[in-house]
């Protein structure tokens, strides 16, 4: 989200790695190791010396240098976001940075060259620090940044073809869908014979899942959907979940140079989007619970993306698109504080598409009561956002859209060919990128 935010503001992107940064940190707890050997004499092997530093390893050693580095932020004048606790932004009069760190690694938007000078000579006052001259790439994306333009793009080609080349899918077949239309996994597709026991005997499925789960958290939502469903396996996968895998690599070969394009010339630009909906109990052929799938745009390309089940049986498709609706607006939510955090509130109400008209009304008018009386309380909120009557401003706008234009869609079922090119296109991902 911060690089939207980098792209339609005009932002510098710098970024900078922190060296050996667990040991700028005390340790704060008592702590004694046991010397190594080479380091103690013949009559002192019981001796023990107390830590000082965080040391690569302690339990304690992430923590601290959280702490240690949360307060140099503070004394720099950095405000940290409540609503993500590695973001923290400073304006002043001398410019605006916002940064996002990641243990070691920090990638900070400035809105002048000055000011990101600034924010890196006053970062590495404090610690050893290695400057990245050009921002290229950050937790196994690659960033393209063009500021005149007013584009940013993520990728991850070469991530992609790693995963591929490692577990030998570098020849693959491409597909054109994540899952085959049609494709159902169950408990009951584990293995049952000795022969199917001795086929799943070397297959790295889990290894391959987690690998995608990477890739869907960074920047596939495209693979969301079929990689939970996937990932639902990971204990006794048999030949049919793995033959909906090597699907799954297949559509990943096809989609190498497959990323997400920020843009400045977006019609809503910062204001988000939030696009939700909600497959009744198709996919989980073991449970029944009802997927759901929630997709946040700005500047014209997802920000957010989740694919889940339910935590229980919906009993009806009106109440498994009410239950997602209230989860959407949760995403809404956090989005409107963090961007109120980050020093730019947004004009409310916010706005959460779905495509069941049945649910839209009980938002708008609790005429059915009797019918959603068993529904937790916690997800009627929506109806206090929706019709704050005397309390204040209406919070929340929940807008209809139809199947075929909501691109959340692709987060809760397989589709065709068409169907699945056309949600691509609508959720904002772009082709051609190196």
């Amino acid at each position: 989200m911060l690089l939207a935010v980098w792209v339609m503001l005009g932002f510098f992107i710098w970024q900078v790695d922190f060296k050996s940064a667990y040991l700028n940190a005390k340790m704060k707890e008592e702590l004694y190791v046991r010397l190594p050997k080479g380091f103690q004499g013949a009559n002192s092997l019981a001796v023990v010396v107390p830590l000082w530093q965080s040391l690569y390893g302690a339990v304690q050693a992430g923590n601290n240098w959280w702490e240690e580095l949360d307060g140099v932020y503070k004394d720099l004048g950095y405000e940290r976001s409540e609503a993500d606790q590695c973001v923290r932004a400073r304006k002043d009069e001398k410019g605006e940075t916002h940064t996002g760190t990641y243990t070691d690694d920090i990638a900070g938007g400035s809105s002048s060259l000055e000011e990101a000078e600034r924010a890196k000579r006053e970062l590495g006052e404090k610690y050893a620090l290695k400057v990245t001259d050009q921002v290229e790439f950050s937790l196994g994306m690659k960033l393209e940044h063009d500021r005149e333009k007013g584009t940013a793009s993520l990728s991850m080609r070469g991530y992609l073809e790693w995963l591929l080349e490692r577990h030998g899918f570098t020849n693959i077949k491409p597909k054109s869908t994540p899952f085959a239309l049609g494709t159902l996994l169950c408990k009951e597709d584990a293995p049952s014979t000795q022969a199917h026991r001795y086929f799943m005997a070397d297959k790295p499925y889990d290894i391959i899942v987690g690998g995608l789960q990477f890739a869907v958290g960074a920047m596939c939502p495209d693979l969301a959907f079929s990689v939970n469903v996937l990932s639902r396996y990971l204990r006794n996968p048999g030949p049919a979940h793995w033959k909906a895998l090597v699907h799954v690599l297949g559509y990943v070969k096809a989609t190498l140079d497959v990323g997400i394009t920020y843009r400045r010339d977006t019609k809503d630009g910062l204001v988000p989007v939030t696009y939700v909906d909600t497959d009744l109990g198709k996919a989980d052929v073991d449970g029944g619970r009802s997927t759901m799938g929630i997709l946040t745009k700005m500047a014209g390309a997802p920000t957010f993306w989740m694919s889940k089940r339910h935590d229980a049986v919906a009993l009806s498709t009106i109440e498994a698109e009410y239950i997602s609706v209230s989860r959407g607006s949760q995403q809404a939510i956090w989005t409107y504080s963090f961007m109120s955090e980050i020093g730019y509130p947004l004009q409310l109400p916010m706005r959460v598409l779905n495509d069941n008209q049945g649910a839209l009304s009980i938002y708008e008018n609790p005429q059915y009561h009797a019918r959603t009386k068993h529904i937790k309380l916690i997800h009627h909120r929506i109806r206090e956002l929706v019709n704050p009557g005397a309390r204040g401003v209406k919070q929340l706008s929940v807008e209809y859209i139809t199947s075929a234009e909501n691109p959340a869609d692709i987060l809760t079922k397989s589709l065709s060919n068409a169907a699945h090119s056309k949600q691509f296109e609508l959720m904002g991902l772009s082709r051609g990128i190196a």
